[in-house]
């Protein structure tokens, strides 16, 4: 995007309440356009976890484009005696309570996509969280939890090795990284079909202009070889939606966690 711009870049990790605090801080700069946020699932599922926010993604933002989308995949252990989704809740409806999940942390899509598949499934499964993934895929791995759902590079190594299974792909059709396994659509689950995207926003009253050049020298750089083979590695697939499409993205999820949040009865901590 650099080259496109003309211009220097500068990438500033902002970490803090899952997003929030860069999220912040971009609605309160001055809408200039040198101020941009990348965004993911946090973005519309933050304003439903914690009531406090002080900014609001549909009201304090513009969106200039979808990145691309990263597909989860249905994972459970190798042990455990099912190779479908429907098998699975089969399992889980015979021994209510006894199976578990992991999810990366609170309001990551890991959980909240795994709540609305719960509820969608009628099934009662434990949620238990951890704090990132070097963890939790051993645990996986190991039987020691049921399920979880895990990007295509973080589920790679394990299946190859045959510690897990895919059961089902969180994705828009069947994905490129395991075209074998069916989509949750295809399996009696379309509304769980919630898939990860990545995305950049900019402060609500950067002028016209400027989101356009911006959304422009965007979609320029997703087109690219480089730009496509390093998002390929990350197990995100190239996927660009301008602003209007990425708006109503950004207007489905929102109303879609906050609906997820209020029936599984999830808090911020």
């Amino acid at each position: 995007m650099a080259e496109q711009w003309k211009g220097s870049i500068v990438v500033e990790s902002k970490s803090g309440a899952n997003g929030s605090i860069a999220a912040e801080e971009v609605a309160r700069a001055a809408p200039d356009g040198y101020t941009w946020l990348l965004v993911t699932t946090f973005f519309t599922a933050s304003p439903a976890l914690n009531a406090s926010l002080r900014w609001d993604p549909v009201k304090d933002f513009i969106p200039i484009g979808q990145i691309c989308q990263a597909p989860n995949f249905f994972i459970v252990p190798a042990s455990l005696p099912v190779k479908s989704v429907a098998e699975y809740v089969a399992l889980a409806k015979a021994k209510p309570g006894t199976l578990n999940y992991s999810h990366p942390g609170k309001g990551s899509t890991g959980h909240l996509g795994f709540e609305l598949f719960k509820r969608l499934a009628g099934i009662d499964v434990t949620g238990v969280g951890y704090r990132g993934y070097p963890q939790m895929v051993p645990d996986i791995a190991s039987g020691l939890i049921n399920s979880t759902f895990l990007s295509a590079n973080q589920a790679l190594a394990q299946v190859q090795s045959g510690a897990i299974r895919i059961i089902g792909a969180i994705s828009d059709g069947r994905s490129k990284y395991f075209p074998d396994v069916p989509t949750m659509a295809e399996q009696g689950f379309a509304e769980a079909q919630v898939t990860p995207w990545f995305g950049v926003v900019v402060p609500a009253g950067t002028p016209e202009p400027i989101v356009e050049r911006i959304g422009k020298v965007l979609e320029a750089a997703l087109v690219t070889s480089d730009v496509r083979q390093k998002l390929d590695v990350a197990g995100c697939e190239a996927k660009s939606a301008p602003l209007a499409p990425f708006a109503d993205i950004i207007k489905a999820d929102f109303a879609l966690w906050a609906r997820v949040v209020k029936e599984a009865g999830i808090t911020a901590d």
